[in-house]
């Protein structure tokens, strides 16, 4: 009995040995003293999974995800190592694991894509220099005066583009957290729009006194402005919201706090869908290759995005259902359709949390096509009402 395909692999079902039974087929998962399939779910290199990679079997990998077997009292001690870049859960057989993302939209001949001009205004080298603009700022950690440098930074940005920008308090249990919030002039009354979300803060072994933080995540924050750039006078920008959220890498405290305040306001229901931004710029392999993160029963709400990816070439992207670990998770939590766009291989990334995730290790042609992208979606999504 299968478990799931992805591609030209099978993994199966198999009561007493562990091979390959056909060509096809390149894993089984045992019954008896294993546990049953679970999933691994990491951000970057290393992963608790490799402290106890002699104690597990894996049945399928690929980036950060595992799908792995092992006995019941090395579960428990993996379920124990869980935070909020490690997680596992049990591998749901009715739920698709990761797929590339031509296994779900069918571009029909007949389809002609309507011209998206603001794509086109996407700017990669301004986009650089705000990456390096921001990881100049040397930590953006949720708990520093630096990250409320930076926060105010970003809001001047904004300012200056001709948005009406601010920092937004929110209780981080004893402390003080901030967002940063815009939205163009003349906007508050309209009946629906979209969250365009990325995390400000950084982190790093050191994250008091180093932390720049290039791609995790001023690449995503970046992104945002230089969209806001492209929408800005526009009718269709009115139906955008750009948030910047404090504390992701500390617990998702930015952004779960974003969304309960838009519940409070009565505004939740307003919003069409998000989109979430987290690590754009690192690709090892070539082709350049996203990863779009959510759901299943947001399928529908992707399909644009897919679409306008498609035309990216040379950028391949997959799809995974099994969501965590950032911004996009608090929207979920209140059945906003979702989804997370980012670099399908952060789990070979060398630079995640560390003090060498600078600018310098980017890869522009990703970064750009990923907000070039979502920036052409969303544009055709608004003018059709959408």
């Amino acid at each position: 009995k299968a478990l799931f395909e992805y591609g030209n692999e099978v993994v199966v079902r198999h009561d007493k040995v562990f091979k390959t039974t056909e060509p096809v087929i390149s894993k089984v998962f045992l019954t008896g003293p294993l546990c049953e399939p679970h999933v691994a779910i990491q951000r970057g290199l290393h992963s608790p999974i490799e402290d106890f990679k002699k104690r597990i079997r894996v049945l399928w990998q690929k980036g950060g995800v595992t799908v792995f077997q092992t006995l019941p009292s090395v579960l428990k001690r993996l379920l124990d190592k869980r935070t909020n870049h490690f997680d596992i859960v049990p591998f749901d057989k009715g739920l698709k694991l990761h797929i590339p993302a031509n296994r779900v939209w069918k571009k029909s001949e007949r389809d002609v894509p309507a011209p998206s001009v603001l794509a086109d205004e996407i700017n990669s080298e301004r986009m650089m220099e705000d990456v390096r603009a921001l990881e100049a700022f040397v930590t953006r950690y949720a708990y520093s005066d630096k990250y409320i440098e930076s926060a105010k930074w970003c809001v001047a940005k904004l300012q200056e583009i001709g948005y009406e920008a601010k920092l937004v308090e929110y209780a981080d249990w004893s402390r003080k957290g901030w967002n940063v919030e815009a939205q163009l002039p003349g906007s508050e009354d309209v009946e629906w729009f979209y969250v365009v979300g990325a995390h400000l803060d950084s982190t790093s072994p050191r994250p008091r006194d180093e932390a720049p933080g290039a791609d995790d995540n001023g690449s995503g924050c970046a992104g945002i402005i230089e969209m806001a750039r492209a929408f800005v006078g526009t009718p269709e920008g009115k139906h955008l919201r750009f948030v910047l959220f404090g504390g992701e890498e500390v617990g998702l405290r930015g952004s779960t706090n974003y969304v309960k305040q838009m519940k409070a306001a009565g505004q939740l229901e307003k919003i069409r869908g998000a989109v979430i931004f987290d690590m754009l710029g690192w690709d090892a392999v070539e082709p350049i290759s996203a990863l779009v993160e959510t759901k299943s029963v947001c399928e529908d709400y992707i399909q644009p995005f897919l679409a306008a990816a498609a035309e990216e070439a040379p950028l391949a992207t997959s799809i995974s259902y099994h969501p965590f670990g950032s911004d996009h998770m608090p929207f979920f939590r209140e059945n906003v359709p979702c989804f997370l766009f980012i670099e399908d291989e952060y789990g070979s990334n060398p630079h995640y949390h560390q003090v060498t995730d600078k600018a310098d290790a980017i890869n522009v042609g990703l970064f750009s096509a990923i907000v070039r992208s979502t920036t052409r979606a969303l544009d055709r999504l608004i003018k059709a009402g959408n």
